[in-house]
Protein backbone atom coordinates (compact mmCIF):
# COMPACT_ATOMS: atom_id res chain seq x y z
CA UNK A 1 0.00 0.00 0.00
CA UNK A 2 1.28 3.46 -0.80
CA UNK A 3 0.85 6.54 0.84
CA UNK A 4 -2.02 7.48 -1.86
CA UNK A 5 -4.26 4.79 -0.68
CA UNK A 6 -4.26 5.51 2.96
CA UNK A 7 -5.92 9.11 2.88
CA UNK A 8 -9.42 9.81 4.71
CA UNK A 9 -12.20 10.24 2.55
CA UNK A 10 -13.32 13.12 4.85
CA UNK A 11 -16.87 13.08 6.98
CA UNK A 12 -18.33 12.96 10.46
CA UNK A 13 -22.13 11.67 10.93
CA UNK A 14 -23.94 12.90 8.04
CA UNK A 15 -23.40 14.94 4.87
CA UNK A 16 -21.55 17.63 6.13
CA UNK A 17 -19.32 15.91 8.54
CA UNK A 18 -21.03 16.81 11.67
CA UNK A 19 -24.60 14.73 13.04
CA UNK A 20 -26.43 12.75 11.12
CA UNK A 21 -29.15 13.88 8.45
CA UNK A 22 -32.12 15.31 10.02
CA UNK A 23 -30.60 16.61 13.16
CA UNK A 24 -31.49 20.76 13.33
CA UNK A 25 -28.69 23.37 14.20
CA UNK A 26 -28.70 24.73 17.38
CA UNK A 27 -30.44 28.22 17.20
CA UNK A 28 -32.03 27.38 13.85
CA UNK A 29 -35.53 26.93 12.56
CA UNK A 30 -35.82 22.76 12.65
CA UNK A 31 -36.29 22.61 8.86
CA UNK A 32 -31.93 22.67 8.59
CA UNK A 33 -30.30 20.13 8.10
CA UNK A 34 -27.26 19.00 10.00
CA UNK A 35 -24.29 21.27 9.01
CA UNK A 36 -20.55 21.38 9.62
CA UNK A 37 -18.65 23.08 12.29
CA UNK A 38 -17.67 26.88 11.58
CA UNK A 39 -14.64 26.77 9.44
CA UNK A 40 -14.73 23.28 8.39
CA UNK A 41 -14.54 22.72 4.68
CA UNK A 42 -17.63 20.81 3.21
CA UNK A 43 -18.18 17.09 2.50
CA UNK A 44 -14.88 15.63 0.38
CA UNK A 45 -12.82 18.75 1.74
CA UNK A 46 -11.26 18.03 5.21
CA UNK A 47 -10.29 14.45 6.50
CA UNK A 48 -11.90 13.05 9.39
CA UNK A 49 -12.93 9.83 8.49
CA UNK A 50 -16.50 8.25 8.42
CA UNK A 51 -18.30 7.87 11.10
CA UNK A 52 -16.48 10.41 12.91
CA UNK A 53 -18.96 13.18 14.55
CA UNK A 54 -16.11 15.60 14.28
CA UNK A 55 -13.64 17.23 11.26
CA UNK A 56 -10.15 16.71 10.06
CA UNK A 57 -8.09 19.52 9.97
CA UNK A 58 -9.26 23.19 8.70
CA UNK A 59 -7.37 25.99 6.91
CA UNK A 60 -8.15 28.57 9.37
CA UNK A 61 -10.08 29.60 12.19
CA UNK A 62 -13.98 29.75 12.01
CA UNK A 63 -15.58 32.82 12.70
CA UNK A 64 -16.47 33.31 16.44
CA UNK A 65 -13.72 31.82 17.84
CA UNK A 66 -11.39 34.21 18.84
CA UNK A 67 -8.79 34.59 21.00
CA UNK A 68 -9.58 34.27 24.73
CA UNK A 69 -8.48 33.98 28.30
CA UNK A 70 -6.23 30.30 29.56
CA UNK A 71 -7.52 27.41 29.18
CA UNK A 72 -10.78 27.09 30.96
CA UNK A 73 -10.78 23.57 30.91
CA UNK A 74 -11.40 23.40 35.07
CA UNK A 75 -12.29 19.98 37.02
CA UNK A 76 -16.65 18.27 36.63
CA UNK A 77 -18.57 17.18 38.62
CA UNK A 78 -17.67 13.44 39.66
CA UNK A 79 -19.42 11.25 41.35
CA UNK A 80 -16.87 11.51 44.47
CA UNK A 81 -14.00 8.87 45.58
CA UNK A 82 -16.34 5.16 46.21
CA UNK A 83 -19.47 6.31 44.91
CA UNK A 84 -18.95 3.54 41.68
CA UNK A 85 -17.14 4.06 38.54
CA UNK A 86 -13.36 4.36 38.45
CA UNK A 87 -10.37 4.63 35.68
CA UNK A 88 -9.88 7.06 33.19
CA UNK A 89 -12.04 8.67 30.08
CA UNK A 90 -10.46 9.54 27.50
CA UNK A 91 -12.24 11.72 24.72
CA UNK A 92 -11.47 15.24 22.64
CA UNK A 93 -12.65 18.60 22.67
CA UNK A 94 -12.28 22.22 21.66
CA UNK A 95 -13.69 25.44 23.05
CA UNK A 96 -16.91 27.20 21.96
CA UNK A 97 -16.50 30.77 23.26
CA UNK A 98 -12.80 31.69 23.29
CA UNK A 99 -11.62 30.66 26.21
CA UNK A 100 -8.82 29.25 24.30
CA UNK A 101 -6.20 31.44 21.87
CA UNK A 102 -7.58 28.92 19.41
CA UNK A 103 -10.55 26.17 18.98
CA UNK A 104 -8.17 23.16 18.13
CA UNK A 105 -9.05 19.57 19.20
CA UNK A 106 -7.13 18.14 22.10
CA UNK A 107 -7.12 14.61 23.38
CA UNK A 108 -7.85 14.76 27.44
CA UNK A 109 -8.84 12.26 30.04
CA UNK A 110 -11.20 12.46 32.83
CA UNK A 111 -11.39 10.64 36.22
CA UNK A 112 -14.39 8.92 36.62
CA UNK A 113 -14.23 8.97 40.51
CA UNK A 114 -13.30 12.38 40.87
CA UNK A 115 -14.13 14.63 37.40
CA UNK A 116 -10.45 15.56 37.58
CA UNK A 117 -9.22 16.39 34.26
CA UNK A 118 -5.98 16.00 32.57
CA UNK A 119 -4.50 17.65 29.32
CA UNK A 120 -2.45 15.42 27.03
CA UNK A 121 -2.19 16.60 23.70
CA UNK A 122 -1.76 20.92 23.65
CA UNK A 123 -2.62 22.70 20.60
CA UNK A 124 -4.15 26.09 21.47
CA UNK A 125 -1.48 27.78 20.12
CA UNK A 126 -2.93 27.42 16.58
CA UNK A 127 0.35 27.24 15.16
CA UNK A 128 -0.74 25.01 11.99
CA UNK A 129 -4.14 24.50 12.58
CA UNK A 130 -3.77 21.12 14.44
CA UNK A 131 -6.86 18.44 15.33
CA UNK A 132 -5.88 15.52 17.77
CA UNK A 133 -9.21 13.54 18.20
CA UNK A 134 -10.34 9.88 18.91
CA UNK A 135 -8.30 8.63 21.45
CA UNK A 136 -8.20 5.06 22.59
CA UNK A 137 -6.94 2.98 25.45
CA UNK A 138 -4.30 -0.44 24.27
CA UNK A 139 -6.22 -3.30 26.08
CA UNK A 140 -3.73 -3.18 29.32
CA UNK A 141 -4.54 1.05 29.48
CA UNK A 142 -0.51 1.56 29.62
CA UNK A 143 -0.54 3.21 25.77
CA UNK A 144 -2.66 5.46 24.09
CA UNK A 145 -3.05 6.02 20.07
CA UNK A 146 -5.32 9.37 18.39
CA UNK A 147 -5.31 10.65 14.73
CA UNK A 148 -3.74 13.93 14.89
CA UNK A 149 -4.11 16.31 11.71
CA UNK A 150 -3.48 19.13 10.65
CA UNK A 151 -3.07 21.88 7.46
CA UNK A 152 0.22 21.23 6.50
CA UNK A 153 1.52 17.76 7.51
CA UNK A 154 -0.09 14.41 6.82
CA UNK A 155 -2.46 12.75 9.06
CA UNK A 156 -1.15 10.05 11.23
CA UNK A 157 -1.34 8.38 14.28
CA UNK A 158 0.64 9.11 17.74
CA UNK A 159 1.12 6.40 20.46
CA UNK A 160 1.52 8.03 23.62
CA UNK A 161 2.46 5.96 26.69
CA UNK A 162 -0.44 6.35 29.74
CA UNK A 163 1.62 9.31 31.17
CA UNK A 164 1.23 11.08 27.37
CA UNK A 165 4.82 10.78 26.57
CA UNK A 166 5.03 9.74 23.08
CA UNK A 167 6.50 6.39 22.48
CA UNK A 168 5.54 6.14 18.63
CA UNK A 169 4.23 7.91 15.44
CA UNK A 170 2.20 5.66 13.14
CA UNK A 171 2.82 7.25 9.81
CA UNK A 172 -0.99 5.63 8.14
CA UNK A 173 -3.48 8.84 7.02
CA UNK A 174 -5.82 7.02 8.98
CA UNK A 175 -8.94 7.59 11.47
CA UNK A 176 -11.07 6.54 14.29
CA UNK A 177 -7.65 4.44 15.94
CA UNK A 178 -8.38 0.98 18.13
CA UNK A 179 -6.40 -1.27 19.42
CA UNK A 180 -6.72 -5.23 17.72
CA UNK A 181 -4.06 -6.46 20.85
CA UNK A 182 -1.02 -4.90 22.19
CA UNK A 183 0.99 -4.70 18.84
CA UNK A 184 -1.77 -3.85 16.26
CA UNK A 185 -3.87 -1.15 16.08
CA UNK A 186 -7.53 -0.53 13.69
CA UNK A 187 -7.99 2.35 11.88
CA UNK A 188 -10.21 3.78 9.10
CA UNK A 189 -8.60 4.51 5.47
CA UNK A 190 -10.16 5.71 2.33
CA UNK A 191 -9.54 6.84 -0.95
CA UNK A 192 -11.33 8.38 -3.89
CA UNK A 193 -11.13 9.02 -7.78
CA UNK A 194 -9.62 12.25 -8.37
CA UNK A 195 -12.51 14.29 -9.27
CA UNK A 196 -13.88 13.01 -5.81
CA UNK A 197 -16.50 10.48 -6.80
CA UNK A 198 -16.31 7.09 -6.02
CA UNK A 199 -15.20 7.61 -2.66
CA UNK A 200 -14.74 4.24 -0.50
CA UNK A 201 -12.80 3.51 3.21
CA UNK A 202 -11.88 0.61 4.60
CA UNK A 203 -10.28 -0.85 7.27
CA UNK A 204 -6.62 -1.37 7.76
CA UNK A 205 -4.06 -3.00 10.71
CA UNK A 206 -1.33 -1.26 11.49
CA UNK A 207 1.53 -2.80 13.08
CA UNK A 208 2.70 -0.79 16.55
CA UNK A 209 5.68 0.60 16.57
CA UNK A 210 6.63 0.00 13.09
CA UNK A 211 3.61 0.80 11.12
CA UNK A 212 3.42 -1.86 8.57
CA UNK A 213 -0.68 -1.79 7.06
CA UNK A 214 -2.14 -5.17 6.46
CA UNK A 215 -5.63 -4.89 4.17
CA UNK A 216 -8.19 -6.01 6.82
CA UNK A 217 -11.44 -5.08 4.84
CA UNK A 218 -12.05 -4.69 0.36
CA UNK A 219 -15.19 -2.34 -0.16
CA UNK A 220 -16.44 -0.89 -3.24
CA UNK A 221 -16.79 2.41 -4.65
CA UNK A 222 -19.76 4.23 -2.75
CA UNK A 223 -18.69 1.81 0.56
CA UNK A 224 -17.25 3.17 3.61
CA UNK A 225 -16.27 0.81 6.85
CA UNK A 226 -15.78 3.44 9.85
CA UNK A 227 -15.32 3.50 13.53
CA UNK A 228 -14.28 -0.07 14.43
CA UNK A 229 -14.04 -1.59 17.66
CA UNK A 230 -12.81 -4.80 18.74
CA UNK A 231 -13.09 -7.55 21.14
CA UNK A 232 -11.83 -10.57 20.90
CA UNK A 233 -14.72 -12.85 21.30
CA UNK A 234 -17.64 -10.54 19.60
CA UNK A 235 -15.15 -9.63 16.65
CA UNK A 236 -15.31 -6.42 14.55
CA UNK A 237 -18.05 -4.22 15.23
CA UNK A 238 -17.90 -1.07 12.76
CA UNK A 239 -20.65 1.12 10.93
CA UNK A 240 -20.65 0.39 7.06
CA UNK A 241 -22.38 3.85 5.20
CA UNK A 242 -23.34 3.52 1.56
CA UNK A 243 -23.68 6.44 -0.83
CA UNK A 244 -24.28 6.85 -4.44
CA UNK A 245 -20.86 6.26 -5.99
CA UNK A 246 -21.61 9.55 -8.52
CA UNK A 247 -22.86 11.68 -6.15
CA UNK A 248 -21.75 11.35 -3.15
CA UNK A 249 -25.53 11.21 -1.75
CA UNK A 250 -25.66 9.51 1.53
CA UNK A 251 -27.63 6.48 0.78
CA UNK A 252 -27.41 4.92 4.49
CA UNK A 253 -25.69 3.15 7.52
CA UNK A 254 -25.72 -0.15 9.01
CA UNK A 255 -23.78 -1.28 12.51
CA UNK A 256 -22.20 -4.49 11.58
CA UNK A 257 -19.93 -6.90 13.49
CA UNK A 258 -17.30 -9.66 11.49
CA UNK A 259 -16.69 -13.21 13.29
CA UNK A 260 -13.02 -12.88 15.47
CA UNK A 261 -12.36 -15.94 13.44
CA UNK A 262 -12.86 -14.12 9.99
CA UNK A 263 -10.88 -10.99 11.13
CA UNK A 264 -8.19 -13.69 12.04
CA UNK A 265 -8.19 -15.55 8.89
CA UNK A 266 -7.37 -12.44 7.36
CA UNK A 267 -4.25 -11.19 9.25
CA UNK A 268 -2.95 -14.92 8.92
CA UNK A 269 -3.09 -13.90 5.39
CA UNK A 270 -6.20 -14.81 3.96
CA UNK A 271 -8.21 -12.27 1.70
CA UNK A 272 -9.70 -9.52 2.66
CA UNK A 273 -13.22 -9.10 4.06
CA UNK A 274 -16.10 -7.76 2.37
CA UNK A 275 -19.28 -6.09 3.61
CA UNK A 276 -20.74 -9.37 2.60
CA UNK A 277 -18.57 -10.86 5.79
CA UNK A 278 -20.37 -8.57 8.09
CA UNK A 279 -23.81 -8.81 9.56
CA UNK A 280 -26.24 -5.75 10.63
CA UNK A 281 -27.06 -6.50 14.18
CA UNK A 282 -28.83 -3.19 14.62
CA UNK A 283 -31.43 -3.64 11.66
CA UNK A 284 -34.39 -0.38 11.94
CA UNK A 285 -31.79 1.90 13.71
CA UNK A 286 -31.30 5.39 11.74
CA UNK A 287 -27.57 6.40 11.43
CA UNK A 288 -26.21 3.98 13.90
CA UNK A 289 -22.53 5.59 15.07
CA UNK A 290 -20.08 4.88 17.56
CA UNK A 291 -20.27 1.62 18.66
CA UNK A 292 -18.00 0.34 21.56
CA UNK A 293 -18.29 -3.56 23.03
CA UNK A 294 -18.82 -4.22 26.45
CA UNK A 295 -15.46 -5.67 28.31
CA UNK A 296 -17.44 -9.09 27.98
CA UNK A 297 -17.81 -9.14 24.33
CA UNK A 298 -21.65 -9.76 24.82
CA UNK A 299 -23.07 -6.16 24.49
CA UNK A 300 -22.53 -2.86 21.74
CA UNK A 301 -23.14 0.51 22.93
CA UNK A 302 -24.32 3.07 19.98
CA UNK A 303 -25.84 6.05 19.41
CA UNK A 304 -28.95 6.34 16.57
CA UNK A 305 -31.73 9.01 15.43
CA UNK A 306 -35.31 9.15 16.35
CA UNK A 307 -37.59 11.46 15.34
CA UNK A 308 -38.57 14.28 18.27
CA UNK A 309 -41.09 16.24 19.09
CA UNK A 310 -40.61 18.73 16.37
CA UNK A 311 -40.79 18.68 12.52
CA UNK A 312 -39.82 20.21 9.56
CA UNK A 313 -42.05 22.56 7.61
CA UNK A 314 -42.94 19.56 5.53
CA UNK A 315 -43.94 17.58 8.71
CA UNK A 316 -41.11 15.31 8.62
CA UNK A 317 -39.98 14.87 11.93
CA UNK A 318 -36.09 16.47 13.08
CA UNK A 319 -33.74 13.87 14.58
CA UNK A 320 -32.07 13.80 17.81
CA UNK A 321 -29.41 11.43 18.87
CA UNK A 322 -29.84 8.59 21.86
CA UNK A 323 -27.82 6.05 23.27
CA UNK A 324 -29.11 2.27 23.06
CA UNK A 325 -27.75 -1.30 23.60
CA UNK A 326 -27.52 -4.10 21.29
CA UNK A 327 -27.08 -7.84 22.06
CA UNK A 328 -25.39 -9.53 18.88
CA UNK A 329 -26.10 -12.93 17.91
CA UNK A 330 -24.22 -15.75 19.32
CA UNK A 331 -23.42 -17.82 16.90
CA UNK A 332 -23.01 -14.85 14.58
CA UNK A 333 -25.61 -15.60 11.80
CA UNK A 334 -28.84 -15.30 14.41
CA UNK A 335 -31.38 -12.84 15.49
CA UNK A 336 -29.81 -9.76 17.41
CA UNK A 337 -31.17 -9.06 20.82
CA UNK A 338 -33.79 -6.34 20.89
CA UNK A 339 -32.37 -3.18 21.23
CA UNK A 340 -32.25 -1.15 24.55
CA UNK A 341 -32.08 2.21 24.42
CA UNK A 342 -30.53 3.95 27.66
CA UNK A 343 -31.60 7.52 27.03
CA UNK A 344 -34.97 9.15 25.40
CA UNK A 345 -35.57 12.41 23.80
CA UNK A 346 -38.39 11.21 21.74
CA UNK A 347 -41.08 13.42 23.52
CA UNK A 348 -39.00 16.21 24.01
CA UNK A 349 -38.93 19.53 21.09
CA UNK A 350 -35.85 20.01 19.32
CA UNK A 351 -35.12 23.51 20.96
CA UNK A 352 -35.08 21.58 24.39
CA UNK A 353 -33.78 18.21 23.48
CA UNK A 354 -30.13 16.82 23.54
CA UNK A 355 -28.56 14.71 21.97
CA UNK A 356 -26.95 11.65 23.33
CA UNK A 357 -23.87 9.69 21.71
CA UNK A 358 -20.24 8.50 21.79
CA UNK A 359 -20.74 6.08 24.54
CA UNK A 360 -18.14 3.78 26.21
CA UNK A 361 -18.57 1.22 28.94
CA UNK A 362 -16.12 0.92 32.04
CA UNK A 363 -13.91 -1.06 32.02
CA UNK A 364 -15.88 -3.57 34.30
CA UNK A 365 -18.95 -3.23 32.02
CA UNK A 366 -21.32 -1.62 35.21
CA UNK A 367 -21.53 1.78 33.85
CA UNK A 368 -22.06 3.88 30.61
CA UNK A 369 -20.40 7.02 29.77
CA UNK A 370 -21.29 9.10 26.89
CA UNK A 371 -21.36 12.71 25.89
CA UNK A 372 -24.86 14.58 26.11
CA UNK A 373 -25.07 17.94 24.50
CA UNK A 374 -26.32 20.09 21.74
CA UNK A 375 -25.35 20.10 18.19
CA UNK A 376 -21.79 22.08 16.88
CA UNK A 377 -22.22 23.45 21.21
CA UNK A 378 -21.43 22.43 24.09
CA UNK A 379 -21.68 18.57 25.21
CA UNK A 380 -21.38 17.32 29.06
CA UNK A 381 -20.08 13.57 29.61
CA UNK A 382 -22.00 11.87 32.07
CA UNK A 383 -21.68 7.94 33.16
CA UNK A 384 -24.90 5.80 34.40
CA UNK A 385 -24.47 2.74 36.21
CA UNK A 386 -26.26 0.34 33.68
CA UNK A 387 -29.86 -1.15 34.82
CA UNK A 388 -30.48 1.21 37.42
CA UNK A 389 -34.00 3.83 36.63
CA UNK A 390 -31.81 7.06 37.98
CA UNK A 391 -30.85 10.15 36.44
CA UNK A 392 -26.79 9.68 34.70
CA UNK A 393 -24.42 11.84 36.68
CA UNK A 394 -22.99 14.76 35.03
CA UNK A 395 -19.20 14.29 35.07
CA UNK A 396 -18.23 17.36 33.18
CA UNK A 397 -20.85 19.79 32.91
CA UNK A 398 -19.01 23.02 31.93
CA UNK A 399 -21.00 24.69 28.51
CA UNK A 400 -18.00 26.04 26.73
CA UNK A 401 -16.57 22.63 25.47
CA UNK A 402 -17.71 20.17 23.09
CA UNK A 403 -16.42 16.47 24.01
CA UNK A 404 -16.71 13.93 21.83
CA UNK A 405 -14.95 10.53 21.06
CA UNK A 406 -15.12 8.53 24.67
CA UNK A 407 -12.94 5.66 25.39
CA UNK A 408 -13.18 4.14 29.27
Amino acid sequence: MTSDDLRPTGRGHGPTGWWPPGLAARGATPPTRAHARPGVPGPGHAPGGLGAPGHGPKPGHGPGHGPGHGHGHGHGHGPGPGAGPTGEILYFAWTIDGTEPTSQEDIFGVDAATGAVRRLTDQSSGVPFISDRDASWSPDHSRIVFMSSDAIAPTHLPVLSAAGALVADLPVEGTTPIWLDAATVICAVGRAEPDGSGRRQDLVAVDVPGGMVRPLTAVAPGELLGEPTWHATGGLAATLSREDPATGEWVSTQLVVAPAAAVSATLAGGAPLTPASFADVAPGCTWPAGPDWSPDGTRIAFSASRPCATTQSDGTPVLQMDVAIVTPPVPAGGAPGPVEWVTDDTAGSYDDGLNDGSPAFSPDGVWLAWARGHEDDWTKIVVKQLGTTGTPTVLLGEEHWFRWGLDW
